[in-house]
């Protein structure tokens, strides 16, 4: 919400990209089922989000979205880990994935809401 009413454009997109995925994954399991394929959703989706991260990251001239793409980058890596089942029961590692989320979302609101402090404090020495 704080991406849609402080933001700019840049965050509005990547606010509504994960918005978009957060309601078509448990969508796409309701109306498909548990299939096969169905536990890749969340993989396919943070990988998704990831290189939308990345992509953001290196283009952006903010902070935030580097400290976003490196948390989501350690969910990714933490997804990873899971399927490998290193003698650690598979929950351990899809919760310490899920954890990453949380503070990205936060470094994502904070940031939106120091730039938006910034350029009205710019707005208004000029």
């Amino acid at each position: 919400a704080v991406a849609f009413v402080c933001g700019r454009r840049m965050e509005r997109a990547f606010a509504l990209m994960l918005v978009l995925l957060s309601v078509s994954v448990p969508l796409a399991r309701i109306m498909f089922g548990q299939g096969q394929w169905s536990g890749m959703l969340i993989p396919v989706s943070d990988a998704v989000i990831l290189l939308a991260a990345w992509g953001l990251a290196l283009r952006s001239d903010r902070y935030w979205p580097l400290w976003f793409a490196a948390m989501q980058t350690l969910a990714v890596i933490t997804e990873m880990l899971s399927w490998a089942r290193l003698d650690t029961q598979y929950i351990v590692f899809a919760n310490l994935a899920a954890f990453w989320s949380l503070p990205a979302l936060i470094a994502m609101t904070w940031g939106t809401i120091l730039d938006q402090r910034n350029r009205a404090l710019e707005a208004r020495t000029t």
